[in-house]
């Protein structure tokens, strides 16, 4: 499956990987498609780490993360990213940190995270005292975020 993500048409602006269950980072090779806007994982990657590099996904407006139940480190390098708006994490419950590059996406508008580990979302939240979690520094500048525990209706 991995080595035929390198014959995808430089033409696609839309891509759902689901239930394909990738074990090798295929953003290396996602990151060089030059009209990619939409990017949605469905239960389709059984690795534990995803690393958005420096210069990729020039024009990736939209990233949903959906049933990646292996995954517990993702990274976005300086420069990665500078379309992005939108950025789902639902039912990611191995991941451990929200990415240090998430506070250099400038253009992030807007963030849903659905079923998170206790321990990562109280990272993100602001207490009743008024004093952020541990990772909050890195979201803060986001105009929406959304935290639930909610089940999912996946809708497309």
């Amino acid at each position: 499956m991995y080595s035929s993500l390198q014959f995808l048409p430089a033409s696609l602006a839309k891509l759902t990987l689901q239930y394909s269950h990738i074990r090798q980072d295929p953003m290396a090779v996602l990151e060089q498609l030059p009209n990619l806007k939409l990017l949605r994982f469905v239960d389709s990657y059984s690795g534990s780490k995803l690393a958005c590099s420096a210069g990729g996904f020039s024009k990736l407006e939209t990233l949903q993360f959906h049933f990646l139940y292996s995954l517990d480190e993702w990274q976005i390098e300086k420069d990665a990213t500078p379309s992005l708006n939108r950025v789902d994490i639902v039912k990611i419950p191995q991941l451990k940190l929200i990415p240090e590059g998430s506070k250099l996406v400038t253009t992030l508008r807007r963030r849903n995270v659905i079923r998170l580990s206790n321990s990562l979302e109280r990272r993100l939240i602001i207490d009743e005292k008024g004093i952020g979690g541990e990772d909050f520094y890195k979201v803060r500048h986001i105009a929406s975020i959304s935290i639930s525990q909610e089940t999912v209706n996946l809708i497309w």
